[in-house]
């Protein structure tokens, strides 16, 4: 069987006259209509499914991973004239938190370090010096090392 070279178009009559031309054009994206493809309603429904996809996963994950770490619900405080310690609530603290007994914003964290010595938190300190605290139990405005007199604290309301 033999064709004929007449009868065979070329690859330019089966795409087009209008594509070949555009062969060294950048391409657009752009759909049959001229919009961009973004514009879609099946773009904005697949982009909707993979934001609820996304944001389930992130909350699951949030809530159900059990790893999630521990916050203090009470912190330790320092009365800077007496030396006694105190424990509040953390929850609508400010500092320096007001002594029940004197009524004045004396009392401020403390931790106990490994070494069992108890010191007032560094950024404390500032606010340690415009209070009248007492020179016996503040031994350092430096370091913030304090002395405190009961290591058995009172609980704060």
């Amino acid at each position: 069987m033999s064709y004929s070279t007449q009868n065979l178009g070329s690859l330019m009559d089966d795409i087009g006259a209008d594509e070949g031309a555009d062969r060294g054009k950048a391409r657009t994206h752009k759909r049959e209509d001229g919009q961009p493809f973004w514009k879609s309603q099946g773009f904005a429904i697949g982009l909707a499914v993979v934001a609820v996809a996304v944001l389930s996963v992130g909350m699951w994950y949030s809530f159900f991973s059990g790893d999630a770490p521990k916050t203090p619900n009470t912190v330790m405080l320092l009365d800077v004239q007496t030396g006694e310690l105190f424990e509040a609530p953390t929850r609508r603290l400010m500092l320096p938190a007001k002594n029940p007994d004197s009524g004045a914003r004396v009392l401020f964290p403390v931790t106990k370090g490994e070494d069992g010595l108890w010191q007032i938190g560094g950024h404390y300190l500032s606010g340690v010096e415009y209070t009248d605290y007492s020179k016996e139990i503040v031994l350092s405005l430096q370091s913030g090392a304090v002395r405190v007199t009961d290591t058995t604290a009172r609980k704060l309301k």
